[in-house]
């Protein structure tokens, strides 16, 4: 995330309440694995976020949050950073 200056924003994004709701799921469902969790941070870098606990993680999101997340915009998440963003947009 870039403020409109152009520099990174990432402190105040990691405060983010997608990013924190988010981080809470991802420690409650891989435990340490999940430790260093940061916004570029992919499923491949935790051991065990194979498709089965994106469901379980997409499920949790949407209970935590009250929202439900489409297909397109489940797809379009690359990396944490993006599936953060996706909540946070949602929550508005």
């Amino acid at each position: 995330m870039t403020d409109t200056n152009g520099t990174r924003a990432v402190e105040s994004f990691q405060d983010s309440p997608g990013m924190a709701g988010l981080k809470a799921i991802l420690r409650e469902t891989f435990g340490a694995r999940a430790d260093g969790v940061t916004p570029a941070t992919t499923a491949a870098d935790i051991p065990g976020w194979d498709s089965l606990q994106m469901v379980n993680i997409i499920l949790a999101v949407q209970s935590r949050f009250g929202i439900v997340l489409r297909n397109r915009d489940i797809d379009a998440i690359d990396c944490v950073g993006d599936f953060a963003s996706l909540i946070d947009r949602m929550i508005g």
